[in-house]
């Protein structure tokens, strides 16, 4: 008697746990995956540029006063070769690309995304 209600009492247990298990299972299969989340950040320091490529020589196509608020969608980690200078108090690796106005750049294109160093800038 004991050893059928131990085996019968294993057996609901599985058998609920196999049933809690399925649709979470088959609600991440029918997900799309996600797309990289946008955020907006606060530009900390003051008269940050925002250059077109993200390269402490990139040409500068504003300058943004501290508190700006910008969109950013996407973060660079650098590797090395496009490493800043201090800039707004640290040296680093890593840029935000954001979003800006239209703006044309040396050769006369129009640019709408520009690059902020990461030192310069927090997410809100």
């Amino acid at each position: 008697m004991f050893t059928t209600r131990t085996t019968v009492g294993a057996s609901v247990l599985a058998a609920a746990f196999v049933l809690a298990a399925v649709p979470a299972s088959a609600q991440t299969q029918s997900q799309a995956p996600a797309a990289s989340a946008c955020r907006q950040i606060v530009i900390t320091g003051s008269n940050v540029g925002v250059r077109e490529f993200a390269f402490n020589n990139g040409q500068v196509l504003q300058t943004r006063k501290t508190g700006s608020v910008l969109t950013s969608c996407q973060f660079l980690r650098g590797n090395g070769s496009n490493g800043y200078t201090p800039k707004c108090g640290a040296s680093g690796y890593n840029w935000y690309q954001v979003n800006i106005r239209p703006t044309r750049d040396e050769i006369g294109l129009v640019v709408t995304k520009g690059y902020v160093p990461a030192t310069c800038a927090r997410v809100r």
